[in-house]
């Protein structure tokens, strides 16, 4: 059985394991997949390794349906971000996080679609993050949101991945 520190591990080697190509790929396929829809979307700001999330963000900025979180102590802050460039900064992760006086509060009853990060990912739609467990206490309220694990199809796990009673499942796998 593998712990969740061995999982995070290897998660971070399949992931870095990727080439420049299959990521540009995934990417675009990604933003063709949303690109159409109409709902307001919860995305995240990616890290370096993670599924470039960042024309689809811009793209649904533009269109006012872009929701970021912001990390505060042991929750996920969200806002309404309508123009990146002048409401988003680097925080100490190097993510780009909102900033909060220049943007909108996000209530949890908008969201209807939740993009969702991690570095690895199994057949019953659990995943291991970055063990902050932000993202668990997050979906925990977001009960009429379709909660979308992105990222790469070399993340997901043949094995299960073993879960505790705060961990929570996603709707569905979005890999490429």
């Amino acid at each position: 059985m593998f712990t969740k520190t061995l999982l995070r591990e290897e998660g971070r080697k399949r992931r870095s394991a990727i080439g420049k190509k299959r990521r540009e790929e995934a990417a675009q396929t990604l933003f063709e997949k949303f690109k159409s829809t109409r709902e307001m979307f919860l995305s995240f700001s990616p890290l370096p390794e993670e599924i470039d999330l960042s024309k689809l963000n811009a793209f649904l900025a533009k269109q006012k349906r872009l929701i970021l979180p912001k990390a505060d102590s042991e929750k996920l802050l969200l806002f309404h971000i309508e123009n990146p460039e002048q409401q988003l900064k680097r925080s100490k992760w190097n993510l780009l996080e909102p900033i909060p006086e220049k943007c909108k509060k996000a209530l949890f009853a908008e969201i209807q679609i939740i993009l969702i990060p991690g570095l690895i990912f199994d057949q019953k739609f659990h995943r291991i993050g970055y063990g902050g467990g932000f993202y668990d206490r997050l979906l925990s309220n977001l009960v009429n949101a379709r909660k979308i694990g992105v990222g790469f199809k070399e993340q997901l796990l043949e094995d299960l991945i073993p879960i505790k009673p705060h961990d929570q499942a996603l709707d569905e796998l979005l890999l490429l």
